[in-house]
C-alpha cells in the first residue's frame, strides 16, 4: 500500500491517516481511522500498535468523533518503524490484507 505525504500528515488510500508530516522519535502522533471496520458499522475500534517489528505492542481504544472517524494518540517509542492495525469490539481485524501498516520513524 502506498502512503503519501500531505499537508495534514501522511494518508493512506483507505481512510487511515497519521497526523504529522513525519513520525518523529519521542513525539506523539494522532492516528485517525475511517476504514473497513467503521464503514461496516463497528461501534468501537481499537488501535493495535508496536514498534520496529511489533516490539512493545499495545492495544488502545480509539475515540469516535461525531463524524464517525476513530482517533487515537500514540507516543512514539521506537527507533525505525511504527507498526499498526485495527480491530473492532467483535474481534474483526483490519490489518491491510495481512500486511499491517508500517510508517518510518524519522
Amino acid at each position: 500500500m502506498m502512503i503519501r505525504d500531505t499537508l495534514n500528515g501522511i494518508e493512506t488510500s483507505d481512510n487511515i491517516s497519521i497526523l504529522l508530516p513525519e513520525v518523529k522519535k519521542s513525539s506523539e502522533t494522532s492516528i485517525s481511522y475511517n476504514g473497513l471496520l467503521s464503514n461496516s458499522g463497528a461501534e468501537k475500534v481499537y488501535l493495535h500498535y508496536g514498534f520496529d517489528g511489533w516490539s512493545n505492542s499495545e492495544t488502545v481504544a480509539m475515540k469516535k468523533s461525531l463524524s464517525g472517524v476513530f482517533n487515537a494518540e500514540v507516543k512514539i517509542n521506537g527507533k525505525d518503524e511504527l507498526n499498526f492495525c485495527f480491530k473492532d469490539n467483535a474481534n474483526n481485524w483490519d490489518n491491510n490484507n495481512g500486511s499491517d501498516w508500517k510508517v518510518e520513524i524519522k
